[in-house]
């Protein structure tokens, strides 16, 4: 199987391994120049006729993100958006073949998962959302996964879901599922929770400010959750929870 085997150089390397915790291996190689080497390949096997078979370009795509390497993941990630959904050839019959690549430990960098997120999952189930039965078998399958053990499945359950807020009847499953994940001990989860609050908060105002002023919600929540929390909020409603949730801690604390 191909890889990006080129190297970029060692800043590139040193910043963007920094930039993810120096969770996996990176080789320096800026997203120009992965797209570059990932068409290159697609439009050499295009040139001879020589495409792929459908099952191939999957499992070819799900075994670049099976990669160790930080660069591999990210090509996986461009393949399935400008070749297989692009061809719409990546659907929610898909979706179990994603579980099994995130119970692997195959989407383990926030930017990966991110990515995932926003160029691929998003795109499966909002093209579903056209398809009723297909819709609520998107849908449900992420609510699902919000539910999940693995920490890195349930945050890119979560910001999917947190696209659709827009969509009233979804709203107060996405904030019950919200509060689930926040009460998760991994900060990128809190992360992930917070930026669905404010989402929400753009429909719900009321609603999220009522479950950030239960005491265990608001103690569970983390500093940049919060933030993002209250991005679409008042500053003085800020201001007040931010309050509240030192005086909850302090008072938890001191027990």
């Amino acid at each position: 199987m191909r890889h990006i085997s080129v190297q970029g150089s060692e800043s590139d390397r040193v910043s963007m391994s920094g930039l993810i915790k120096n969770a996996i291996p990176v080789r320096g190689v800026k997203m120009l120049r992965i797209r570059y080497e990932l068409h290159s390949w697609w439009n050499e096997y295009k040139r001879h006729n020589a495409v792929p078979a459908l099952d191939v370009q999957k499992a070819f795509a799900f075994g670049l993100l099976a990669s160790e390497w930080f660069e591999d993941k990210l090509a996986a990630v461009l393949f399935m958006q400008e070749v297989l959904l692009a061809s719409q050839n990546l659907g929610v019959e898909d979706l179990g073949t994603f579980e099994a690549a995130f119970a692997a430990g195959h989407v383990r960098v926030y930017k990966v998962c991110d990515h995932l997120t926003d160029k691929v999952l998003f795109h499966i189930a909002h093209r579903a959302s056209a398809l009723t039965e297909a819709r609520k078998n998107a849908i449900e399958k992420l609510f699902e996964w919000t539910r999940a053990r693995d920490m890195w499945q349930s945050r890119a359950a979560l910001c999917t879901l947190a696209q659709f807020a827009d969509d009233d009847s979804l709203r107060d499953r996405i904030l019950n599922a919200t509060m689930v994940i926040m009460r998760r001990s991994e900060d990128e989860a809190k992360s992930a929770a917070g930026a669905a609050l404010r989402e929400l908060s753009k429909f719900e105002m009321n609603k999220v400010l009522a479950v950030l002023r239960e005491p265990d919600n608001i103690a569970a929540t983390s500093v940049i959750a919060l933030k993002k929390a209250c991005t679409n909020l008042p500053d003085h409603l800020e201001k007040e929870l931010k309050e509240w949730r030192k005086d909850i801690i302090a008072q938890r604390r001191s027990r």
